[in-house]
């Protein structure tokens, strides 16, 4: 028996709420990637590899109906996305698959696809539900993870900061300034959305120059701050898009205070890069317990971003570890010497939550305008109605960027989003 035996002719779908479709199969493909724990060590070429297991499978295929009622099957497949869980499918390769549908798309081509419908969809696989807890619980475990990784930050912080000469001092109060000015760079927009939390990082502010102006500095007061002055925006209820941009614009940034050279003063650099690095990362990670996230592709690509940002800032901070490593070894460096387990379990717990929501959240629609139609008609027909004050509309204003002419009338051919 060849492979041709063994592959199904079409795929089979059954909806959360028990609804049967048969489409035509083409191909499909399928993503993931490795968890893993990366160290290097002074001394010793190479690194040494943690296999922290592997992320949620992601697919990516099309569904297909023909025939003369591809239409009406098309009205009853989009219904059916619309209902809340997750998917039973018999792939024609791997099988029965337990998958929930992250975002689609679907073309209207009466003239050069009159005799089918085509959904390119994107899945994930989720974990079992015997594997998850409640989103209550889960935001309870990243806000206690969340306090061990500062917790061991700070340890760290006290550990490689030293204050032998003046010069080194002196470069821990540049640096706060270079750390501070920062964070009011990138994360005062969010902050004044709300008049208390600005009004409190100014305090935080304040106590960090009476603590860098102390002939000796306090380092342990000094990491506590760093973390509050950066946690704070986190609780401001907003948008979660808005909050991944700036956070994300923090780090980059951060990364840029990177050492050169093996001095003294640069240790003291390195330090603070990685204690407000870090205490940046909980911040995203708690930003996420306090943000709208409205669909599944958001949840997803904030997943994407929050790991892709842990993998960069230990890349990153490991440049200054191999920097000393050919020091004495009381004068080198050491990455995340304390932090860095704890730093894997706050942004695994922060996937699995957003992994958890997936099944409250909407889903991205996409699509091409045949004709040109004013964007009431698109949320009278998608929607059913404005919405209370119009609220529908100017949501899908606001989701497609909508200006000018655009708002009056939108054009053939123009992409459209909308959620279901």
């Amino acid at each position: 028996m060849s492979w041709q035996n063994r592959v199904l002719p079409n795929i089979n779908l059954t909806s959360p709420d028990g609804t049967e479709f048969e489409g035509l199969f083409q191909d499909s493909t399928t993503t993931n990637s490795k968890k893993l724990g990366i160290f290097s060590y002074p001394g010793l070429d190479g690194e040494v590899v943690q296999d922290l297991g592997l992320n949620s499978d992601k697919y990516s295929f099309a569904v297909i109906f023909a025939g003369d009622d591809h239409d009406l099957l098309k009205k009853q497949f989009e219904d059916a996305i619309k209902e809340r869980g997750t998917w039973n499918v018999i792939h024609p390769v791997r099988g029965l698959l337990i998958l929930q549908i992250v975002d689609y798309s679907v073309s209207d081509s009466p003239t050069s696809a009159g005799g089918y419908t085509q959904f390119d969809i994107n899945w994930i696989e989720p974990l079992p539900d015997s594997e998850v807890v409640s989103t209550a619980s889960q935001g309870n475990l990243i806000e206690q993870a969340s306090e061990a990784v500062n917790n061991s930050s700070a340890v760290a912080f006290a550990n490689n900061v030293t204050q032998t000469i003046e010069s080194a001092t002196q470069a821990l109060r540049d640096v706060t300034e270079d750390i501070t000015n920062l964070r009011d760079a990138f994360l005062d927009p969010i902050a004044k959305l709300n008049n208390a939390i600005y009004n409190l990082g100014l305090q935080i502010q304040r106590s960090i120059n009476d603590t860098i102006s102390e002939t000796i500095i306090d380092v342990e007061s000094l990491s506590g701050q760093y973390q509050q002055l950066f946690l704070t925006p986190a609780t401001v209820e907003t948008d979660i898009n808005t909050k991944i941009s700036a956070y994300e614009n923090v780090i980059n940034a951060g990364n840029n205070l990177t050492p050169e050279t093996a001095t003294v003063e640069n240790k003291n650099i390195a330090a603070s890069q990685e204690c407000f690095l870090l205490a940046a990362l909980c911040a995203l990670c708690i930003s996420v317990l306090n943000s709208t996230i409205k669909t599944r592709s958001e949840a997803i690509q904030t997943a994407d971003t929050i790991t892709d940002l842990f993998s960069q800032v230990t890349e990153e901070l490991d440049k200054s570890q191999t920097l000393y490593k050919d020091e004495a070894i009381d004068s080198q460096y050491f990455s995340q010497s304390e932090s860095y387990s704890d730093v894997s379990q706050l942004v695994s717990l922060t996937l699995k939550y957003l992994t958890s929501l997936l099944f409250n959240l909407q889903i991205e629609k996409k699509f091409i305008l045949d004709k040109n139609k004013t964007p009431i008609q698109v949320v009278i027909e998608e929607y059913g109605e404005l919405g209370e004050n119009d609220i529908n509309l100017d949501s899908f204003i606001d989701i497609n960027h909508l200006k000018n002419n655009e708002i009056i009338l939108m054009r053939a051919g123009s992409e459209v989003v909308v959620y279901v």
